[in-house]
């Protein structure tokens, strides 16, 4: 580790009371240049005194320096390796002592494509900082939207094997973050994830190098990037400046929950929150825009981005073990809910019950159909839905080895209403009235399921009408109206909108109705979805009712 150096002030530059973070301190990894450099001169601007960290550009650092002379904040700069521990605990001590031992910023900008610079290197940091950090601080972490969202290009194939492993590290080093929301809150310390769209750098410019070649000159990174941005109603494209300024606002406004992540676009992060519940492969709505409020209406435009693995659904168990004929005649189908049927909804961690959701019932309803009409030899055995009257869920149903027989009856006019029955009380946990099928074609084996757009559209309700997501609180889905679905299909990497208006009934009840969007059609029109919010012990009250009330 070399000496630290300080930035030459002109003494005629005073520290003014004005700025909004006059006399706050800072310490700054990745310093010398791009982003990093952006975010000491904001800093330092709005009366910061920063210490930054680099590795190895010496002239980067020193023209930081230079454009920081006739700023209030004083600058000072450290060459240290933060892969290593004995450079990490040796530029956290230097840069305690050069702040007068007190600390209000730990910005966390350096990233690359391995677990120590990433998730090992940010809590090691975290850890030798922290005793030093004044209550009401804040650590900030530099992240991507393409890396925030990471997940949702897992396994994809189409996808450049350039992203893969740093958008793995990333997601692994955030989500080790998060697990230290609580700790941090403890200390009266919070965490903000700053996640822009692409910027322009020289980190930009070497994954653009590399998606090239990865794609034999066919791609570049704005090729991969900009889809993801329209498809989440992100920017395309913000400066290094811009995210300097953006950084400035957050670490002033003290309104700012710990685990908010910035988006650079005004939209909600709702995979993060609804993750935590879930887990991120059960989110099928990634972000929320906020739009007007309309005659006691909320309105707000979910959107996603399909992923692999949802339309893929690997491992995923049928929703139907087997179908037989009762004593009339009748074909019935059966199923034991297990843990697997209910996966991500909810995570264990979440201190949630098990539960097989809604949408996964009328999966069940779709493929006792198909299986039925398959044996009936009216085509092969996979259905798709057309649309359904109303789906109304009574019961909830423990994904703890419950059977199930799901009784459909067909109607004259070809539909079917459909019950779905808890064997060990006989209660009917969901009855769906006027379910349209039509035979599948070979092309919908890797789209989103209709049930999975259902899911999507309920989550964006939920969310939208609680008016932001309650941890802790779970969507008891009890009704659907009207749903109509058209041909349109959603294959992985699609963008999918749900443009939603929601009205609270009460405190816990929501009623919303939903239009379904992809790639400018319309896909699926559900005129209302009510659900009620629940909290953990009336949860699992419901999931498991004492013996006498079964």
């Amino acid at each position: 580790m070399s000496a630290e150096q300080a930035a030459q002030h002109d003494p005629n530059v005073l520290q003014s009371a004005e700025r909004p973070l006059a006399g706050k301190t800072a310490i700054v990894t990745g310093g010398s240049r791009d982003i990093g450099a952006a975010i000491v001169k904001n800093l330092a601007l709005n009366g910061a005194n920063v210490v930054f960290v680099y590795k190895r550009d010496d002239e980067s650092a020193n023209e930081v320096l230079e454009s920081v002379a006739k700023t209030p904040g004083q600058v000072h700069a450290i060459k240290a390796d933060l892969e290593k521990p004995e450079d990490r605990q040796a530029s956290v001590n230097q840069a305690i002592e050069i702040l007068g031992g007190k600390v209000d910023f730990l910005v966390l900008s350096t990233s690359g494509r391995s677990r120590k610079i990433n998730q090992e290197a940010s809590n090691d940091l975290i850890d030798r900082t922290l005793d030093h950090m004044n209550e009401g601080g804040t650590v900030l972490r530099m992240t991507s939207a393409i890396a925030h969202f990471g997940r949702l290009f897992e396994n994809d194939p189409s996808i450049p094997k350039v992203y893969h492993k740093p958008a793995e590290a990333k997601n692994e080093e955030e989500e080790s973050l998060r697990g230290r929301i609580e700790e941090l809150k403890a200390r009266k310390i919070r965490l903000i994830m700053v996640a822009p769209p692409a910027v322009p750098s020289r980190n930009l410019d070497l994954v653009n190098e590399l998606t090239s070649r990865a794609t034999g000159g066919a791609s570049n990174a704005e090729d991969f990037h900009n889809p993801i941005s329209d498809n989440l109603g992100l920017p395309r494209i913000v400066s290094q400046n811009e995210v300097g300024e953006k950084i400035v606002e957050l670490l002033s406004n003290p309104d700012i929950e710990s685990g908010y992540t910035e988006l650079f676009s005004g939209v909600l992060d709702i995979q993060t929150e609804l993750g935590r519940m879930y887990g991120v492969s059960q989110v099928y709505v990634n972000t929320l825009q906020m739009l007007e409020v309309q005659d006691g209406q909320r309105r707000g435009i979910g959107r996603e981005i399909a992923s692999f693995n949802q339309v893929t659904r690997p491992g995923e168990p049928g929703m139907v073990d087997e179908i037989w004929i009762d004593e009339v005649g009748s074909y019935i189908g059966s199923v034991v809910v297990n843990p697997e049927h209910a996966s991500g909804h909810f995570r264990t961690e979440s201190g949630l019950p098990q539960i097989l959701p809604g949408h996964k019932q009328i999966r069940a309803a779709a493929e006792a159909i198909g299986m039925i009409e398959g044996i009936q030899g009216k085509h092969g055995d996979k259905v798709r839905i057309v649309g359904f009257e109303s789906a109304e869920f009574t019961s909830v149903i423990p994904a703890d080895g419950t059977s199930l027989h799901i009784i459909p009856r067909l109607n004259a006019d070809g539909t079917y209403d459909v019950e779905i029955v808890k064997q060990e009380d006989r209660k009917v946990a969901a009855h769906i009235r006027g379910l349209r099928m039509v035979p599948a074609a070979e092309s919908t084996d890797r789209v989103l399921l209709e049930d999975q757009i259902i899911e999507g559209a309920c989550q964006t309700v939920g969310v939208l009408g609680a008016n932001n997501t309650q941890v802790g609180k779970m969507p008891l889905l009890l009704r659907i109206g009207r749903t109509e679905f058209t041909d349109g299909a959603i294959g992985a990497g699609q963008g999918v909108s749900y443009d939603t208006l929601v009205r609270k009934d009460g405190k816990r009840y929501i009623k919303g109705s939903v239009r379904v969007y992809s790639e400018g059609n319309n896909i699926a029109s559900i005129d209302e979805i009510e659900a009620v919010l629940v909290g953990r012990e009336v949860a699992s009250r419901l999931s498991n009712p004492p013996a006498h009330l079964r």
